[in-house]
């Protein structure tokens, strides 16, 4: 018996339904800066941020 591998989507498959509304969204998701919301937290908290890290704008 073969075993077959699923084939993984590529950037345009999934991509390819998003609209403007959806988009507009995205970005203000990506652009959000979190360091404002968390030195606001008035409960004990753990926040990594990833500045650094390559991968992860």
């Amino acid at each position: 018996m073969r075993h077959t591998r699923a084939r993984a989507p590529g950037a345009g498959e999934l991509w390819e339904g998003l609209d403007e509304t959806l988009w507009e969204s995205l970005k203000r998701t990506q652009e959000h800066d979190p360091l404002r919301d968390a030195r606001r937290l008035r409960c004990p908290h753990l926040a990594v941020f990833g500045a650094a890290d390559p991968v992860v704008p």
